[in-house]
């Protein structure tokens, strides 16, 4: 009652509120604006097989990749996927990978998932990761999945094989490395076919290595 008593304060109530106005719209144009980077980053990077198409996920597209309610398939126009994220994988994608992608400090292609979409389902059948940007001897991990529905049929092998061209066209990176479970032929069979070589084992692991020339 005071404000609006006092022509003076009212002025500077009416001042205050259009400042804050004006502060919220450019703090939601910067958002949007750093939205339209992240999914433009996205798509430039997209890779293109015969078969498939390798998409490395935004920071929001990963949340709703977890999320797994058909959010990320409504928005990239998908079918939704025929398998459900397991309750662990769903912790250590939230723990682990979700805020190496939000971190605009490291290189965002090396810290986020990457879907595999089968062109001719129009879905995403797989998906695959780097564990980390190179270290210093210029060395990345790679892990990678399959749904169950679609193994068997190469498609990974196709996958790995096209990130391994992608990888070439990135300076920092000079080897590949891989570990498979010792009894998933399937698994260590993606990487012998892509030319890896076996470099060492442990307690039920393979240990696997492709030096990029």
């Amino acid at each position: 009652m005071e404000l609006a008593a006092n022509p003076a304060n009212f002025r500077l109530l009416t001042n205050t509120l259009n400042q804050t106005k004006a502060n919220t719209i450019t703090c939601l144009n910067l958002f949007s604006i750093s939205a339209f980077k992240e999914e433009s980053l996205a798509l430039r990077a997209m890779i293109n097989t015969q078969r498939l198409k390798l998409l490395p996920l935004s920071h929001n597209q990963l949340a709703k990749y977890i999320a797994n309610n058909g959010s990320l398939e409504a928005e990239l126009g998908l079918s939704l996927r025929p398998e459900r994220i397991s309750s662990a994988m769903k912790r250590a994608l939230q723990e682990n990978l979700l805020p190496e992608a939000v971190d605009t400090g490291r290189n965002h292609y090396f810290t986020t998932l990457w879907v595999l979409i089968l062109k001719s389902a129009n879905g995403i059948i797989g998906d695959l990761c780097f564990v980390g940007e190179p270290d210093e001897e210029g060395e990345v991990e790679i892990g990678y999945a399959t749904y169950e529905d679609f193994r068997n049929k190469g498609y990974m092998t196709e996958a790995v094989a096209a990130i391994i061209q992608w990888t070439k066209t990135q300076e920092d990176v000079k080897s590949i490395f891989a570990e498979t479970a010792k009894d998933n032929p399937a698994s260590f069979a993606v990487l012998t076919k892509n030319n890896f070589k076996q470099v060492g084992e442990a307690d039920g692991l393979f240990y696997w290595r492709l030096v990029i020339s």
